[in-house]
């Protein structure tokens, strides 16, 4: 026996209706950043002192803060974070400038480890949370004769405002009576 699909359209049309449905207003801020994309890696654990990051990755956020805000200045824009409490579509383009000789169609690393370094960087400056992005687009490729390398951001908004939940705190009693059952 068949079971009768949940869906009553194809999924790219699904896809389509919503994506349309955020329909900017005002102009997009564009942002170029000349550096080599650098891809986000994992956060170290050391116990009580909390992560960190090794290698390239941990000179990329050392550096980066300072050149997004020389960026940013360019603009001639005064309020930080740019977008505040509302929902944002961002569209990336990281631009790597290819080796003497490859066989690869794009860049190697992994593109959501680019798009993480990028949403580290820009949380404060450009928008206040990376949970306000409702929409994203990215794209990586190898530099063409004549392109710098480098971070391509666009940035929109559609006005509507972010609710971000809020967290349940917990009261004093209920965590009191929890440690207690767990010595019991």
């Amino acid at each position: 026996m068949k079971c009768p699909s949940p869906m009553t359209t194809s999924p790219s049309n699904l896809f389509n209706k919503r994506w349309d449905a955020f329909v900017p207003i005002g102009k997009p801020t564009l942002i170029f950043i000349p550096h080599k994309p650098v891809p986000a890696s994992r956060p170290r654990v050391a116990g009580r002192h909390g992560a960190y990051y090794t290698g390239p990755y941990a000179d990329y956020r050392k550096v980066m803060p300072d050149k997004l805000a020389v960026v940013l200045k360019r603009l001639a824009t005064k309020t930080r974070p740019l977008y505040d409490n509302v929902c944002l579509r961002v569209r990336m383009l990281f631009l790597v400038n290819p080796p003497s000789s490859t066989s690869l169609e794009a860049p190697d690393p992994d593109i959501d480890n680019f798009e993480k370094a990028i949403y580290d960087i820009c949380t404060e400056q450009v928008w206040d949370d990376d949970s306000r992005i409702v929409q994203h687009q990215v794209l990586k490729d190898w530099t063409k004769p004549g392109e710098e390398e480098g971070e391509v951001i666009e940035v929109t908004t559609n006005g509507t405002p972010f609710k971000k939940a809020s967290k349940r705190k917990a009261s004093k009693r209920s965590t009191v009576s929890r440690v207690s059952r767990r010595r019991a």
